[in-house]
This record gives C-alpha cells, sequence and structure tokens, in this order.
C-alpha cells in the first residue's frame, strides 16, 4: 500500500502539467482530421454513378476504370470513415504516447527529486509501478478519447462489430508497446530531449516488431482459412483470385516491392487504412476492388482463419502486457543503481576525453570558432559544443546510411528520399523551436538583451546559426535528390521532382523564422513544435489540394515567415517573455 501515495502524488503533478491538456486536443484533432480525411477520400474516388457501374479515376492509368457494380454512398463513407480514424488513432498513439510518458523518471534526476522518494518505504519497483500507472492512465485518457469515435462508421453501415473489436485489440497493444517505449527511455538518460528521441527509437522498432509479428499472424490465419476447393500445392490455385488476393501469404509472408513497401502494407493490415489509398475502388496487383483489407478477410477466409486471427492478435496483446512488464523490471534495475548522484566513471570519462577531443586540424577548428565568435555570438552558442557538432554531422551520416540502405531497390530509394526531405525539415524545426529556450530557462536570455546587440542582430544571428547547422545535410540530401531526378526520362515526372526539392529549399530557409517564434512563446515544447510545423509545412503540401499556384504557395511561405520574424522582434522589445515567465512562475506547487 506505500505505492498509493506515490500514485496521488504523481496523479496531481500531471494533472497540472499542460501536457496532459493538450494529449485530449491531439485526440480531438486527430479525430476531427480523419473525419476529413475521410470526406477527402471519398470525394476523390467517388466518380459519377451509371446504371450498374462505379467509375473512379485511376492514378495508376490516368483513366476512368469500372470497378464493378455501384455500392451505397453511405457505406461506402462508412468503411472509409472506419480506415481512416483506426489510421489516425494508431499513429497518435505511436507518435504521442511515448512522448508522453518519456519523462516520467529522467525528470525526477534531474530535478533532484528521485533520492527523496527513497526516504521513504518505497522501492526502485515501487516507483517505476507508481510512475508507469499514471503514465498509463494518462494514455488511456488520450485512447478513450478517440476510441468511442470508432462507432460513428457503424451507423453509416459497411462496418461490423468484429471490425471494432479487432481495431480495439490492435490499438490496445499499440498503447502498451508505446508505453513500455517511454518508460524505458525515461530511465535511462537525465537530459529531457534525449529521453524524448530514445523513446521513439524504442517505439520505431517495438512498431516494426509489432507490424511484423502481425503479418505473422495473418500469415497463419490465411494458411488455416483456405476455402473448400482451393489447394495451395495445385498449378490452377495461383491462377484463382484467392491467390491474387492472398497468394504472397503462401511465400513465407514475402510481400512484394521493398522495405518501404513491405512496412507500408503491414500498416494497411494492421490498420485496415491508408494514407495513399482510398475506399471504395483501388488497385491491389493489378485488380480493381472496392473492399478493404480487413473485409477481404472476413468474406473470403474461413471460420478456422478468423479464429486463428483473433487468437493470434490476442496472444499478441498478451506479449504487450509481457514487454511492459519486462520494461518496468528494467527500469526498476536502471533506476536501483544510478538513482545517487556519484562522479562520472573514469573509464567514461576516458572515452568521452578521447573521443571527443579533436585531433586533425586543431588550429583551424580553434580559429574557426573564434571567428564564428567574432562574428556572430549568438550563432556561435547555437554551434559550439561538441553534441552540437555531432548532431551538424550526424544529419549528413543519416542521409548517407538511408541513401545506402534503400539503393536496392529503386522504389524505395525515391520514397525513402521524398521522407528524408520531410523529415530533415522537421528536425530543423525542432531545433529552432528549441533554440531559445535554454536560455530562457536558465536566465541568459536577458543577458542577452543587455549586451550591445539588438533584438534584430539576435534573431538574424540565430538564424544565420541554424541554417549552417544543417547547411551540410541540406547539401548532401540535395545533391542526391538532384541526381535522382536525372533518372526520369519523362520530363513531368522529373519536373515534379525537381518541384519538391524546391519546395524542401524553401522550407530549409522559412522554417527557422516561424520555429524561432514559437520557441519564445511559454508552450509546452511539443505543442509549440507542431504549431510551428503546421503553420510552416502543410501549406506548401496542401496549397494544391485548394486551388493555390506554386507562387502563391511560395509567396504565402515567405510571408509568413517575415511575419513570424517581426512579431518575435516585437515581443523582445516588449519583453513578453519576462511578463510569461512571471505569470507561469506564480501559483506555488
Amino acid at each position: 500500500m506505500s505505492i498509493l501515495p506515490v500514485i496521488m502524488r504523481e496523479m496531481r503533478a500531471q494533472a497540472r502539467q499542460p501536457l496532459t491538456h493538450w494529449l485530449r486536443m491531439v485526440g480531438g484533432i486527430s479525430v476531427v482530421g480523419a473525419i476529413a480525411a475521410a470526406f477527402w477520400a471519398v470525394r476523390e474516388t467517388h466518380g459519377q454513378q451509371i446504371p450498374g457501374q462505379w467509375v473512379y479515376w485511376s492514378r495508376v492509368t490516368g483513366a476512368s476504370v469500372f470497378a464493378g457494380p455501384a455500392t451505397n454512398q453511405f457505406q461506402s463513407f462508412g468503411t472509409t470513415l472506419f480506415s481512416k480514424m483506426n489510421l489516425f488513432i494508431f499513429t497518435a498513439i505511436w507518435l504521442f504516447v511515448p512522448l508522453a510518458s518519456a519523462d516520467a523518471l529522467s525528470r525526477e534526476r534531474r530535478e533532484g527529486t528521485l533520492p527523496l522518494l527513497y526516504l521513504t518505504e518505497l522501492h526502485s519497483l515501487g516507483i517505476v509501478v507508481g510512475k508507469c500507472f499514471v503514465h498509463m492512465l494518462r494514455a488511456t485518457s488520450l485512447f478513450l478519447t478517440m476510441a468511442p469515435w470508432l462507432m460513428l462508421p457503424l451507423v453509416f453501415g459497411g462496418v461490423e462489430l468484429r471490425d471494432l473489436a479487432m481495431a480495439l485489440l490492435l490499438d490496445f497493444t499499440a498503447l502498451l508497446l508505446a508505453q513500455a517505449a517511454g518508460l524505458l527511455a525515461s530511465t535511462f538518460p537525465r537530459d529531457w530531449l534525449k529521453s524524448v528521441i530514445l523513446a521513439e527509437v524504442f517505439a520505431l522498432c517495438l512498431l516494426l516488431t509489432m507490424l511484423n509479428a502481425h503479418g505473422r499472424v495473418l500469415t497463419r490465419a490465411v494458411n488455416a482459412g483456405v476455402p473448400a476447393g482451393f489447394n495451395p500445392k495445385s498449378p490452377t490455385f495461383w491462377g484463382s483470385s484467392f491467390a491474387m488476393t492472398f497468394g504472397h501469404f503462401f511465400s513465407g509472408g514475402a510481400f512484394p516491392g521493398g522495405i518501404i513497401a513491405r512496412t507500408g502494407r503491414l500498416i494497411e493490415y494492421t490498420t485496415n487504412g491508408s494514407f495513399w489509398h482510398t475506399y471504395p475502388g483501388q488497385w491491389y496487383y493489378g485488380r480493381p476492388t472496392t473492399k478493404t483489407d480487413w473485409q477481404e478477410f472476413w468474406t473470403t477466409l474461413t471460420a478456422p482463419g478468423i479464429r486463428a486471427w483473433f487468437r493470434g492478435v490476442e496472444g499478441m496483446l498478451l506479449g504487450a502486457w509481457a514487454v511492459l512488464l519486462a520494461a518496468i523490471c528494467v527500469g526498476a534495475l536502471r533506476i536501483e543503481s544510478s538513482w545517487r548522484d556519484s562522479p562520472t566513471d573514469p573509464a567514461v570519462a576516458e572515452l568521452r576525453r578521447e573521443y571527443s577531443t579533436p585531433l586533425f586540424q586543431v588550429d583551424y577548428l580553434n580559429r574557426s570558432l573564434s571567428r564564428a565568435l567574432t562574428s556572430n555570438p549568438i550563432g556561435w552558442l547555437q554551434q559550439y559544443s561538441t553534441s552540437a557538432r555531432m548532431v551538424k554531422w550526424g544529419w549528413c551520416l543519416a542521409i548517407i546510411v538511408v541513401e545506402i540502405i534503400f539503393t536496392s531497390n529503386s522504389n524505395d530509394l525515391y520514397d525513402a528520399q521524398a521522407g528524408l526531405g520531410l523529415l530533415l525539415l522537421l528536425g530543423l524545426t525542432f531545433s529552432a523551436t528549441g533554440s531559445f529556450r535554454e536560455e530562457l530557462e536558465t536566465g541568459a536570455f536577458e543577458l542577452l538583451l543587455v549586451t550591445p546587440l539588438r533584438e534584430r542582430q539576435i534573431i538574424i544571428g540565430r538564424l544565420r546559426g541554424l541554417w549552417q547547422q544543417f547547411l551540410p545535410a541540406m547539401l548532401v540530401y540535395g545533391a542526391g535528390s538532384i541526381y535522382l531526378t536525372s533518372g526520369w526520362h519523362d520530363q513531368s515526372l522529373a519536373r515534379e521532382a525537381w518541384l519538391r526539392l524546391a519546395k524542401i529549399f524553401f522550407g530549409f530557409c522559412t522554417l527557422p523564422m516561424i520555429g524561432l517564434y514559437f520557441s519564445v512563446l511559454r508552450w509546452n515544447f511539443f505543442g509549440a513544435w507542431l504549431a510551428a510545423c503546421v503553420i510552416g509545412i502543410v501549406p506548401a503540401w496542401l496549397g494544391p489540394a485548394f486551388g493555390l499556384t506554386k507562387g502563391s504557395i511560395v509567396a504565402l511561405q515567405i510571408g509568413m515567415a517575415f511575419t513570424a520574424v517581426l512579431l518575435l522582434e516585437r515581443r523582445l522589445k516588449n519583453r513578453s517573455f519576462m511578463q510569461a515567465r512571471t505569470q507561469v512562475a506564480g501559483p506555488a506547487y
């Protein structure tokens, strides 16, 4: 019973955290986004109705395609809404649940309150269990904010109760694994940023494990649910419609395409939805269909196959509980061995000295840093440390390694290049949004404002520092993109590739301006980062869908960036950030 005071203490602390309220907002926004995506999908795929046929536009052939008998529009919308909503819920769980629990224990260590808990009757396991209970409750509140909306597609039709049951089983499995990733990451580093990055790395590993485990479950279910009259060993089997739909399950679960295509297909099988496919009327391996993935399983597999699918997913849920319990035990061992503040291990200090001390061109490095300090002291603060230089060149190494990994499949390589550009912009916005936060927290920002540097000089100096930090990675990415762009024989495709690269370039120029403005707002960091991404990235990618021309999109980006800089300068001149900090620090905890 000694664990109850820790639970109550943690519940009171988390109730005051802005992230708790932001998570509920994220749940609501995800539901609204799913409904909007469903409306957009129906609008895009629903063509003109002619007697007995359904006509839609195919992205593959660029022409109208007859997909069979027309379906009820309400049922079609219900099916699409369920697919999109389940996909958005699944994505929100893996993105935000690890972030919410990543600082659960590292914050106690950073603020020095963890040793105080050991003055009570608690042990390491009790502390971790108490933290896990409260953060699991908060993550469940996010899930419960979104899960009831899965009942809405039942009103429109086209969705059965077993669809809802399967979605709840898989989403709750994802919730447990995401919670385990965040909790385990919070026991290693002391810094919150490192905890967040480590939590997302653990979450990615567990996500891939879950997807592959579900792929194996489906393989066993398909092999157990072959309808009567079909024999996989018969030559006529591979020309049947059943083999066209589920043939890849009989080759050891080997999905066609590369790593990205295989992972995307596993996400579709796990969520019954996709970011790039729409329902009804899409192409699967050369044939049109009006059914979702799960509807194909329900209507094609026999009862033993469906039972094998449910039993396999229930086994995955038990495995997720086991992973969470293992994360609690490992976290307790980590806390037990590291809760005391002790000097750095001499072996670790020696490794840091050996691998962090410059060995080549030391004089050139010192002169370069000295010139940077003289010409741009604000930008020098952005990149003077060893960790900042590691981030600078780590992005270059990451881009090169990813491109090398995906060179075995051309489709994967082009998809990975597009994803790397977006990831680079997200990382740039992440650094810009957190740029002035450390100075604001330590009080060093007031010292910067009493120097001879003016507000505009501080802003320009930090912008130059951000651009210089990410410029090598941008050059490496641009060189790879230009090389891949030259491989298109179709001029229209080559033009689209060049336009995509231009979007990345304009984002590289404008996103630091927007991120710096949000860095001085006393928002939750992830809320500020998300707002900066929405304002800086979303209009450029969704502008063509709303009829905006390329020139107007560029003008909009530039206008928003300079508006953000002007608002930031005005905020610094008025010292608004000092007033906000006084208001935040007012109530006593």
